[in-house]
């Protein structure tokens, strides 16, 4: 996530803002050259036109794996485990799988039983009686313990864990966190985004009646370019053509995939092959923001 006052990224600001749901820092949007005021005028009358997209916070979170951020450990003092939840977001994030991020005091108020797999670094702050309904319901828990305590590992037992040993810390994304790759892959079954594309391309999808919408934002571009204007020294560098695969409920059909972007004039429809419950198509070439709308000819 960029700083929201990176005065050098502002579509990328912009971008990730709208993909996550939230909502850009006005005061971060450059303006002073008329390559700036284009763009962003652009950007923000793309955001305009296609409210729709954005209304609710962009809809129903399609993530399948929850990452529990330990705030009762971390207030206590104990802050190990901070170390492990970055390894498995950096990891998840590299891998393209979506995930929601919740602390541990507001788990009782989340509804589990839309994941198939939590993972959460310290056991303090999770209960039996939260988890059980997530157990029975054919959910796995995945802990990643900072350090190899008897005393948290029993802990972990008792909570009906399975407990990925051996992670270092700054190793997200890295071959040094398979085994957290492993043990994920084994709790969530078929990630719903499957694609070739680089770390530098970030997806977020969303369910909307009738339609899961997936944003992309490319973070890619060429560090200390030069320019007069801001957008000019922002130096995206373009995504290329890639493909991606979207793992579907039974029973969905689906009727058309449309690609809409800041930088492209007009929609894109885009050719897709569907087998039961997967759907292929290729994303074009686009800057900084694109916004893929499967839409469903059937539901279960």
């Amino acid at each position: 996530m960029i700083n929201k006052y990176d005065f050098y990224r502002p579509r990328n600001m912009m971008a990730e803002a709208a993909a996550l749901g939230m909502i850009a820092g006005a005061i971060a949007v450059p303006h002073g050259t008329k390559e700036d005021a284009e763009v962003m005028v652009r950007y923000c009358k793309f955001l305009d036109d296609h409210g729709d997209i954005y209304q609710s916070q962009n809809g129903e979170s399609a993530a399948k794996v929850l990452l529990v951020y330990p705030r009762t450990a971390s207030h206590a003092g104990r802050v190990g485990g901070i170390e492990m939840i970055e390894v498995a977001g950096r990891t998840m994030i590299a891998d393209h799988v979506q995930f929601d991020f919740v602390p541990d005091d507001l788990l009782e108020k989340t509804d589990l039983n839309k994941y198939r797999a939590i993972v959460a670094s310290d056991s303090e702050g999770l209960t039996q009686e939260t988890l059980e309904p997530f157990h029975k319901a054919g959910g796995r828990l995945i802990a990643l313990p900072r350090g190899d305590d008897l005393v948290a590992s029993l802990r972990w037992k008792k909570l009906g864990a399975a407990i990925v040993v051996g992670l270092e810390p700054r190793t997200g994304g890295k071959p040094a966190a398979a085994p957290f790759r492993v043990a994920l892959r084994q709790a969530m079954g078929i990630p719903l985004i499957q694609t070739s594309a680089p770390y530098t391309l970030e997806a977020h999808a969303y369910w909307q009646p009738g339609r899961l919408v997936v944003h992309l934002v490319n973070y890619n571009r060429s560090e200390n370019s030069v320019g007069k204007s801001v957008v000019a020294r922002e130096a995206p560098i373009d995504v290329e053509p890639v493909q991606i695969q979207l793992a579907l409920p039974q029973g969905v059909k689906i009727g058309r995939v449309r690609f809409l972007g800041p930088d492209a004039p007009g929609e894109e429809k885009l050719a897709f092959q569907q087998r039961e419950t997967t759907v292929k198509f290729q994303i074009p070439t686009f800057k900084v923001y694109g916004v893929c709308v499967v839409e469903l000819e059937a539901q279960p």
